[in-house]
């Protein structure tokens, strides 16, 4: 395998990285760490400015913010060129998306058009339009993209091939998580329905719909009061005022704990005192932090058509549900029935899940593969022949 042996120049592309914080940048770090750790040439090119910090001489960033750098295309194509042509070369680019990642979709068609290896892995869950997603990165987008396409879960592969239809495939290439780390090195204490203890992790932003949950808990403990039980709440961001205010509106308060920013240490140590993580993000094309509290012994809920199924079984190790109203039901079940909970609890307590660093590692070589495959059938065609970003609206699925 290509990655089995050590020595590739790999460039990871990352419109966004350290030192701002999110799952893209988590991700796209531990696997530079992990290729580093093999015997890799690792170095990342970023929109995104350096920190205040001593720089990372892997990282080749921005000189302005990162808006600026994507609102212009002189910088997007100097940032490219800069990585691209840096002294030693590059033997493989891997391209790492959103909806919206000017330099990442650049760098990605130079690079392929080069004849380098490419590799491109989708990490959000894109709109089923192609226009939206073009239009979020003109002017950019033109010309085929010549690589082996990737996501991070099925659901973001399933939305990548409708957005571009005549792409051969689209793998699936899960995030890296570490899930041993998160195992419990102790047995967890037993569900105390008395003091039932909730723990949602992530950014207070709209997309993780916090407000719904607090919406959510609300309406469970109004037709089942419950004093004892705590939704512990980890995370900061923009919307942080405006859900403890909702919180005290709804009469809930004394029930929630803003735990803000928290090391994983911190967390892990939490998920082991934790009950049931709830993940109630409609759009989460991996969902993270959830695939870490199934690893801390924690059962799941969430919501299907989410990259969370990808690694939760309904009923086995937590729930999925259809919508809001049916994950409010399954939440009140479970809080009326704690040895209901506590089967969930000891299944993921003593049975690891079937998603961790080794499989997601061998996913990105089988991508690195395709990718070396690919370059070399493409070097034979001349551009009219390239079909990856062809429109076929005839062939895309009914959504």
């Amino acid at each position: 395998m290509l990655c089995a042996g050590g020595g590739v120049r790999i460039l990871h592309v990352t419109d966004s990285y350290a030192p701002s914080i999110g799952g893209i940048e988590r991700q796209v770090a531990a696997l530079a760490g992990h290729q580093r750790r093999s015997g890799h040439d690792v170095r990342v090119v970023t929109a995104v400015p350096a920190g205040v910090d001593r720089p990372d001489p892997d990282v080749i960033h921005s000189a302005v913010a990162r808006w600026r750098t994507s609102g212009s295309p002189l910088r997007v194509r100097s940032l490219s060129r800069r990585a691209l042509e840096a002294p030693g070369g590059v033997d493989l680019v891997h391209a790492h998306l959103s909806v919206a990642s000017p330099l990442a979709v650049h760098t990605a068609r130079v690079a392929s058009r080069r004849g380098i290896p490419t590799a491109v892995t989708v990490h959000s869950v894109w709109p089923r339009s192609t226009a939206a997603v073009r239009g979020a990165n003109l002017p950019y987008w033109w010309g085929p993209i010549r690589a082996a396409w990737s996501a991070v879960g099925t659901v973001a592969a399933e939305n990548v091939s409708w957005v571009l239809p005549a792409l051969p495939e689209v793998l699936v290439v899960p995030n890296v998580v570490d899930t041993e780390w998160w195992r419990p090195s102790a047995p967890l204490r037993p569900t105390d329905p008395s003091a039932i203890r909730l723990v949602a992790v992530g950014r207070l932003a709209g997309r993780k719909r916090i407000g719904p949950l607090l919406d959510l808990l609300a309406a469970v403990l109004r037709d089942r009061p419950t004093p004892g039980l705590r939704l512990r709440i980890v995370g900061d961001g923009p919307r942080r005022r405006e859900l403890q205010e909702q919180g005290r509106r709804l009469g809930i308060e004394a029930h929630l704990d803003w735990l803000g920013e928290r090391s994983p240490e911190q967390i892990r140590e939490l998920l082991h005192d934790s009950d049931l993580f709830i993940a109630p993000a409609i759009r989460e094309s991996f969902g993270i932090a959830a695939l870490e509290a199934r690893a801390a012994g924690v059962p799941v809920l969430a919501l299907r058509g989410t990259g969370v199924a990808d690694f939760i079984t309904d009923g086995i190790d937590g729930h999925l549900a259809g919508d809001d109203a049916e994950l409010g039901r399954i939440l009140a079940a479970l809080i009326t029935a704690p040895d209901r909970l506590a089967g969930l609890r000891a299944v993921t307590e003593t049975r690891p899940p079937g998603l961790g660093a080794e499989t997601a590692l061998a996913a990105v070589d089988e991508l690195y593969e395709r990718a070396t495959w690919r370059a070399g059938q493409l070097r034979s065609l001349s551009l009219d022949d390239e079909f990856l970003l062809d429109e076929r609206p005839s062939e895309r699925p009914t959504p």
